[in-house]
């Protein structure tokens, strides 16, 4: 899309599906297939095959046009220096990792999907230290780690959000935690925090949004989080959650998206809500994507995706776009 959302056009289809998308300016971004990678460096107009480690990536990031870092099915550091042409393992990087983010000072950010330890790199992603080690002091002999984490980095900004449900048995508030740093991994905060008596004892921040699936820094001062409701029944008049702090998470505020979904009359109970990216283009305007399936027991049901836009920096949002229904649903 070139006018906001008001009319899309297809631009690349992968049949094995897509993961997401990143760009790191206005022109250079990055499309992450279930086995390829595609660049664009015309901002989105064409796209071409970039390459692929031995083991396919899940997730990149990149600071400028060549310098990047990815991280492959099997949780592994790669690291690139053409655009994503070649990649080469990371020697000394930690492992397993789930997610990566650069700052605006050009330093990376990795975090481990089995204790939510972040780490960080001065130099490119050469060498790592840890930055913030073990934050929910997870056993060493623990084997299983966290259902999913995530970061986002803006300016100097690093907010990282972790996701273990059950898996600890540690009596936990909520079954996730957010964590921030605004001195570029220097501090870190914790903004939500989900085990009693941790540094910041029972949290007084909103706890209703049960399943954060995605989350965006739009401003360094600015968070995001979108995410599934308590109790929601997923049927066609579906909402969704989102989690906002105007102060660097000193304080949150709640809002949900109700009736989401096709009307009554669409046909079939659209339901089983997937929560699939979440973009911001400056600190006011953004968008999410979202796809409901016909049955979401059953891969070959029929599904229909939407796109949600934001222009007041995720307060109010609005559909732009539907697909209509869909035979096939995504890998």
């Amino acid at each position: 899309t070139t006018d906001g959302g008001a009319t899309w056009t297809t631009v690349l289809t992968d049949a094995a599906g897509l993961w997401g998308l990143t760009f790191s300016g206005p022109t250079d971004g990055w499309a992450v297939g279930v086995d390829a990678l595609y660049r664009t460096t015309d901002a989105g107009a064409t796209w071409t095959p970039a390459g692929e480690p031995s083991t396919p990536l899940v997730r990149v990031a990149f600071a400028g046009a060549a310098n990047g870092l990815g991280v492959t099915q099997g949780n592994a550091l790669v690291h690139t220096t053409d655009g994503g042409e070649t990649w080469d393992p990371v020697p000394s990087s930690p492992s397993p990792l789930g997610s990566v983010c650069f700052t605006g000072t050009g330093t990376a950010f990795a975090a481990s999907a089995r204790d939510g330890t972040i780490y960080a790199s001065r130099d490119g992603g050469v060498t790592w230290a840890a930055s913030l080690a073990n934050p929910l002091n997870v056993p060493s002999s623990t084997a299983s780690g966290l259902y999913y984490v995530d970061l986002a980095c803006n300016g100097t900004t690093v907010w990282t959000f972790g996701d273990f449900g059950a898996e600890f048995g540690c009596g936990c508030i909520t079954s996730y935690y957010l964590i921030r740093s605004t001195d570029d991994g220097a501090t870190w905060r914790w903004a939500i925090d989900a085990v009693p008596g941790g540094p910041q004892g029972t949290p007084s921040t909103p706890q209703g949004i049960a399943n954060p699936a995605e989350i965006a820094v739009p401003a360094p001062g600015l968070f995001v989080a979108i995410g599934i409701p308590t109790g929601n029944a997923h049927t066609i008049a579906g909402s969704i959650d989102v989690l906002r702090s105007a102060d660097a998470g000193a304080s949150f505020a709640m809002a949900t998206i109700s009736n989401v979904g096709p009307p009554a009359d669409a046909g079939p109970t659209f339901a089983g809500e997937i929560l699939q990216g979440l973009f911001f283009l400056d600190p006011s305007t953004g968008w999410m994507q979202l796809t409901m399936s016909a049955s979401p027991d059953d891969p070959t049901a029929a599904y229909i995706s939407y796109v949600y836009q934001t222009t007041d920096a995720g307060l109010t949002w609005h559909q732009v776009y539907s697909s209509g229904v869909l035979p096939e649903p995504p890998s």
